[in-house]
């Protein structure tokens, strides 16, 4: 199985308060990323 056909059997079988928890982290990971990539952005154009 891939990871994203794993994480939907799991959130399928989760309660709402992990299911909560697990939409935090997600939205946290997504805007560290996009900073992360912003930032890179940003350096390459200062080169």
């Amino acid at each position: 199985m891939k990871t994203k056909e794993l994480l939907i059997k799991e959130v399928e079988n989760s309660p709402d308060f992990i299911l909560q928890e697990v939409w935090d982290f997600l939205q946290f990971l997504k805007a560290k990323y996009q900073q992360e990539q912003l930032e890179v952005s940003l350096l390459s154009e200062s080169s």
